[in-house]
């Protein structure tokens, strides 16, 4: 998996099932999934399709996106699907499991910084 998935564009239709773009037709189901959304809206042009919307899908967006996704029956995404839908595909298991595990590592921010043995606590300016 990339280390740097976040963010990324889907393509929905809020009212259709499934509810966003497939990357193909065949089974099994994993959602159209975009880098940027010049790439997007390209994908959109080859459907041929009016009514779609746009989705930037994050960190923080991402759990209620998937359970969307599950709910219809969609394993997980595929990156920069080609016309015959090839593209990389993530499951959104192995996303979850990216997920928990770059949340559970800790950061500058997420801890005070030890300064000769003392907490020194960053002040925001």
């Amino acid at each position: 998996m990339p280390a740097q998935i976040f963010p990324f564009w889907i393509v929905e239709r809020p009212h259709a099932l499934p509810p966003v773009a497939l990357a193909s037709q065949e089974p099994p189901a994993y959602a159209a999934a975009f880098t940027s959304l010049a790439r997007a809206t390209e994908f959109v042009t080859r459907c041929g399709d009016e009514d779609w919307e746009f989705r930037l899908v994050c960190r923080s967006t991402y759990y209620s996106v998937a359970d969307r996704l599950r709910w219809c029956g969609i394993e997980g995404v595929c990156f920069e699907p080609d016309h015959q839908g090839r593209g990389e595909r993530i499951g959104l298991d192995e996303m979850d499991r990216f997920l928990r595990s770059s949340s559970s590592r800790t950061n500058d921010f997420d801890e005070p910084h030890v300064v000769s043995g003392k907490a020194d606590l960053l002040e925001a300016s």
